[in-house]
């Protein structure tokens, strides 16, 4: 099963980027003044994954080093956040995150890939419902500062071909520039599907039990 991010993905997800300029975060091509070079990346990374595919673990440091690659010229710190999704009201986190970028982060790898292996856990959940974008806190000194998905976010969501839904209460909220942000990881019997903007999503409503 060929797991590496193809390159094309990583050109469009880079492409797609906001450009840093001082003061704020602009859209690429923008000039820059002085002849200065552009600093291209996401303000933030969030990865959703199912659960019960803690024994993929060399996918997911496929998919870190890819994220490293996308982001090599945020020229910023950056968080990179984790959370997993299956059959709760509520995205499973550990109240942490990696802060990132100004230096090479890439041989931290490892510790994003087992990160999300220890989140998704052993116990697999079908169909398997994102309920939210972002968990519910008061305190910004859990994640950066953030308290919700910004639209200069890239958002990467992993999980098994055909069981991964929306919950209905997200309808209309991944629309426009974000839904060119996000790298949608397709796991099957056979191989790894790789999505961008051609990712089509689909809602349920969570049962609470």
């Amino acid at each position: 099963m060929k797991t590496k991010l193809p390159y094309k993905i990583i050109s469009r997800l880079r492409s797609n980027a906001p450009t840093r300029e001082t003061g704020g975060w602009g859209r690429r091509h923008e000039p820059c003044s002085g002849g200065e070079s552009e600093a291209v990346g996401y303000k933030s990374v969030c990865i959703f994954v199912q659960n019960g595919l803690a024994d993929h673990v060399e996918l997911f440091k496929e998919i870190a080093k890819g994220i490293f690659k996308i982001q090599q010229n945020v020229g910023m710190k950056y968080p990179l956040l984790v959370f997993g999704f299956g059959n709760t009201d509520h995205l499973q986190h550990e109240n942490k995150y990696f802060e990132f970028g100004f230096v090479n982060d890439s041989y931290k790898y490892k510790k994003v890939a087992d990160t999300i292996a220890r989140i998704s856990g052993d116990t697999p959940a079908t169909p398997a419902i994102i309920p939210q974008l972002f968990p519910k806190t008061d305190m910004r000194s859990f994640y950066h500062g953030k308290t919700k998905i910004d639209k200069d976010d890239l958002l990467v969501i992993i999980g098994r071909e055909d069981e991964v839904f929306l919950n209905e209460s997200l309808q209309g909220k991944i629309r426009g520039k974000l839904k060119k942000q996000i790298l949608s990881v397709e796991i099957g019997e056979d191989e790894v599907a790789f999505k961008t903007k051609e990712r089509v999503f689909e809602y349920k409503s969570i049962i609470r039990k």
